[in-house]
């Protein structure tokens, strides 16, 4: 039973990466696992009957591999199914957290006064924003572009193309060999983009 396992998750893996994720190509993908998993299962058995573990005479090969068929298949086929299940929840789980602690909007956030509110930090993720202000954490739908334009040019900077920083959120910038990281006031750490250290020496961030 446990060959049967074992060897079911490693075909599934490789057929899901051969055939990728589209719904088809997982369908594609477990079929193939299922009828390999149940002919390797079958020539290792039939490989058996050689030694003295299962000692007795061979059968024909594709005889033999119809013969496990009912013991072998179904057990696969459920080692498939609950790995593509297991691989669903994870996307679902993932797609959940990737929308935010507080629902992504369209516009401003509820609750965000762009007038009244001291930005500290925006970072871009694939389709949000993620805003942290004087009135906490915020996230929108939008480009860094959009929100870049939105803010006081003299008090931050982008310092990486998924960064926009407050000068006054910055506790110390360090440099690790030919990188810089700033370092900010709650402890995050964010990278410098190597093509925005120029912007940041002509604003006096780092020193020449």
């Amino acid at each position: 039973m446990s060959l049967v396992i074992g060897q079911t998750i490693a075909l599934q893996i490789g057929f899901s990466r051969l055939f990728g994720r589209g719904r088809l190509s997982q369908v594609l993908a477990g079929c193939c696992t299922v009828l390999v998993a149940n002919t390797i299962v079958a020539l290792q058995l039939h490989g058996l009957k050689y030694t003295w573990v299962l000692p007795k005479n061979p059968d024909p090969i594709p005889e033999f591999v119809l013969f496990v068929a009912p013991a072998v298949m179904p057990v696969a086929g459920l080692v498939v199914l609950l790995s593509l299940t297991a691989q669903r929840l994870l996307r679902a789980a993932e797609q959940t957290e990737t929308s935010g602690a507080s629902e992504a909007q369209d516009g401003p956030p509820a609750g965000l006064d762009w007038s009244n509110t001291t930005i500290q930090t925006v970072r871009a993720f694939d389709h949000y924003l993620e805003i942290t202000s004087t009135n906490g954490r915020h996230f929108v739908r939008g480009r860094m572009k959009d929100v870049e334009e939105m803010l006081d040019k003299a008090a931050g900077l982008r310092v990486h193309r998924s960064w926009w920083v407050n000068r006054d959120a910055i506790r110390s910038i360090e440099t690790k060999g030919r990188d810089k990281v700033v370092c900010l006031q709650d402890g995050r750490r964010v990278p410098i983009a190597r093509s925005r250290i120029a912007a940041l020496r002509e604003m006096g961030w780092v020193s020449k």
